[in-house]
C-alpha cells in the first residue's frame, strides 16, 4: 500500500479465546498455543505460546513450516511460500527475530492483510499476529478481471472531483495497484487508486473499483489533520535553550545534534492556496526560509516552539525506545511556521516533503506549534505509518488516532511541561483541550466499549472511538476503578513500553480492539514475563473498558 501523504484508522470483532495442547502433549507441553479467533472468518486474528519446537532454522521457515502444518485453520489459499511475503525482519533488544509479511493471492496483495511474527533466540516461534483472507482459492475461483485499469482510474477520479466544489489539484501523481479486496467477507478483485492533494483541502484518498464490474467497493480519506478548536491569537512563551547553527555571522534555528538534523523554517505566510498546485511548484516554496537571526537570541515564538518541541520529540523517542527520528533512520524533522494566512491547522505532510507545517491561529485558535503534545501526536502518526501502517478507518484508525494521543501524552509527561491527560489543551482558551484520556466524557466521547460509536462519519468514528483505547491506557498507567473493574497500575513508563512494542512489532494494518488486546498482553509477556503483574494489569485495563 502507498505510504501515507499526511500524517494526522475493520469491521468489530468478536473473539473467542481457546487453549489448545498440540498433539503429543505431556503435563509440560513442548509446545502449546493460545488463539484469539475471529467468528466471522473462522481464522485467527493472534496466536501466542510456544508453537513450534527449538530449532537452528531461519526464522522465515520456522515461521513457514508452522503455518503450512496450520494451513486448515488458518485457510490461506496455497503455501505459506506462495500466500505470504517477508517485508521486514530485524532482531530485537530482547533477542526476538521480528518478521513481517504480507499476504498475496496468485501474486497479486491483499489490501491490508499484514501480519508480524516473533521467534525468540531458541528458534520458539512465539506469535503471529494478523487475520488471514480466508479460503481465496474458493472465493476467486469464478471471478474474471473485466474492467482495464484505464477505465477504473476514471470512475474513481469522476467519484472524486464530484465530491468537491473545487477541482483537487494533485500533489503529485495518483497511483493505481492491482489488489484483492476484502470487506465484510466479500472479496474481489480491485484496483486500488490514491489521490494525494492540498486542495480544496488536504486530502490522502484511496479508492477501491470492482475490476469485474467497475463498481466503486469503497472510498476513504487517510490523511491526517488536526482539530481547529478554542480562541486566541500568538503563542505566549517562555525562555527555551535552543540548538542552533552559526554560519559566518548568521544563526539559524538548525540543530546538528539530533539525527540529520532538526530545521525550522519560516512560510512567510504563503497563502494557503499554494496546496492547489503539483509537488514540483509547492517544492519552490516549501520548506521556505530558514528561520535566521543577526544573533542568537530568537523572539519569533512560533519558531522557537516548533524547533525546541521537535528537538523534544525526537528525544523522548530516541531514549526512550531507542528509535532514531520517525523512520528509525535518523532522518531531518522540519518545520515550517508561518504557513498560510489565518490558517488555524497544523499537520504532518508525508511522501515526498515529511515535514510539519504550522499555521499562525485565528481568532479561535492558537499557533499549533505552541502545543508540545499536538506535535508528538503528529509525529505518532509518522511512525505508525511506518510500522503497524494501520489503515485510517474503523477500529483499526481509532488505534492509530489513539497512539498518537498516548505517545503525545507520555511524551508531554517525560518532558516535564505542565504535563496532564489531556490533548491540545496549550492551543485552546475557550475550552481545556480537545480531548481528556483521564476522562473521555467531558468531551462526549465513550470510554467503554458498549458505548462505541458506529458511523459513516469520520472514518468510521476514529477521533471519538480512539478515547476507548485512551481509557485503557490510562488506567492501565494510574489505576483506578472503571465499569465495575479495578486496575491496578504500573506507572506510565511500563504503559508506554507495551504500547511502544505492541505498536511497532504485533500491530498490523487492518487491527481490531480485540487484536490490541491480545498484542498488548503479548508484549507485556515478551516484556515482563507471562506471569508478571503486568500482564494482569493490561488484562484488566480492557476488561474494564469491555474489550475481551
Amino acid at each position: 500500500m502507498n505510504k501515507k501523504f499526511l500524517a494526522v484508522c475493520l469491521s468489530m470483532c468478536l473473539v473467542l479465546a481457546i487453549f489448545i495442547p498440540q498433539a503429543g502433549a505431556t503435563p509440560k507441553p513442548e509446545t502449546f498455543e493460545k488463539i484469539n479467533k475471529n467468528e466471522k472468518t473462522s481464522t485467527p486474528e493472534f496466536v501466542s505460546g510456544k508453537l513450534t519446537k527449538k530449532s537452528n532454522k531461519k526464522p522465515k521457515d520456522v515461521l513457514f513450516s508452522y503455518l503450512n502444518e496450520k494451513k486448515e485453520t488458518f485457510k490461506f489459499a496455497e503455501s505459506a511460500e506462495s500466500d505470504f511475503v517477508v517485508i521486514d525482519e530485524f532482531v530485537d533488544n530482547l533477542g526476538f527475530t521480528h518478521l513481517r509479511l504480507k499476504q498475496e493471492f496468485n501474486g497479486i496483495p491483499v489490501y491490508g492483510r499484514t501480519f508480524t511474527a516473533h521467534i525468540d533466540s531458541s528458534g520458539v516461534l512465539t506469535s503471529f499476529s494478523g487475520t488471514v483472507a480466508p479460503e481465496l482459492d474458493q472465493k476467486m475461483k469464478k471471478k474474471k478481471k473485466k474492467v482495464k485499469q484505464k477505465k477504473a482510474f476514471s470512475t474513481a477520479e469522476k467519484d472524486l472531483i464530484s465530491s468537491f466544489a473545487e477541482e483537487p489539484q494533485y500533489a503529485i501523481d495518483p497511483t493505481t495497484e492491482e489488489v484483492i479486496y476484502v470487506k465484510n467477507d466479500k472479496s474481489n478483485y480491485a484496483y486500488h487508486i490514491n489521490f494525494k492533494f492540498f486542495y480544496p483541502e488536504l486530502g490522502d484518498w484511496n479508492y477501491f473499483i470492482d475490476a469485474s464490474t467497475g463498481d466503486i467497493l469503497d472510498k476513504f480519506d487517510q490523511s491526517f489533520k488536526v482539530d481547529a478548536v478554542g480562541t486566541g491569537t500568538g503563542v505566549l512563551g517562555d525562555e527555551k535553550t535552543l540548538n542552533i547553527d552559526r554560519q559566518g555571522s548568521t544563526y539559524y534555528l538548525q540543530d546538528n545534534t539530533r539525527g540529520d538534523g532538526i530545521f525550522t523554517y519560516d512560510g512567510e505566510n504563503v497563502h494557503q492556496n499554494l496546496l492547489y498546485y503539483p509537488i514540483w511548484l509547492i517544492q519552490r516554496y516549501l520548506p521556505g526560509t530558514a528561520v535566521s537571526d543577526s544573533d542568537n537570541i530568537f523572539n519569533d515564538g512560533s519558531a522557537v516552539d516548533a524547533h525546541y518541541y521537535a528537538g523534544l520529540v525526537y528525544d523522548y523517542f530516541l531514549e526512550e525506545f531507542n528509535r532514531d527520528s520517525f523512520d528509525n533512520q535518523g532522518s531531518a524533522i522540519k518545520s515550517t511556521v508561518h504557513f498560510g494566512q489565518n490558517w488555524s491547522n497544523a499537520g504532518w505532510l508525508g511522501e515526498p516533503l515529511n515535514q510539519m507545517i504550522y499555521g499562525d491561529g485565528d481568532s479561535d485558535t492558537l499557533p499549533f506549534s505552541g502545543a508540545f503534545d499536538v506535535i508528538a501526536h503528529e509525529i505518532t502518526h509518522a511512525i505508525t505509518d511506518r510500522t503497524a501502517d494501520l489503515i485510517y478507518q474503523d477500529e483499526s484508525g481509532a488505534i492509530n488516532e489513539s497512539m498518537s494521543d498516548i505517545f503525545g501524552a507520555l511524551a508531554e509527561f517525560w518532558a516535564d511541561l505542565d504535563p496532564d491527560w489531556l490533548m491540545g489543551e496549550d492551543v485552546t482558551l475557550s475550552s481545556n483541550g480537545i480531548r481528556s484520556m483521564a476522562d473521555p466524557t467531558l468531551f462526549n466521547k465513550p470510554d467503554h466499549y458498549d458505548d462505541y460509536l458506529h458511523t459513516t462519519a469520520d472514518y468510521g468514528g476514529v477521533h471519538t472511538n480512539s478515547s476507548i483505547i485512551n481509557k485503557a491506557a490510562y488506567l492501565l498507567s494510574e489505576g483506578g476503578n472503571h465499569s465495575g473493574v479495578s486496575v491496578n497500575g504500573i506507572g506510565k513508563d511500563k504503559m508506554g513500553d507495551i504500547f511502544y512494542r505492541t505498536l511497532t512489532q504485533h500491530l498490523t494494518a487492518s487491527s481490531t480492539f480485540s487484536q490490541l488486546r491480545s498484542a498488548a498482553i503479548q508484549a507485556a509477556s515478551e516484556l515482563y514475563g507471562s506471569n508478571s503483574s503486568e500482564v494482569t494489569s493490561v488484562q484488566q485495563a480492557f476488561n474494564a473498558v469491555g474489550i475481551n
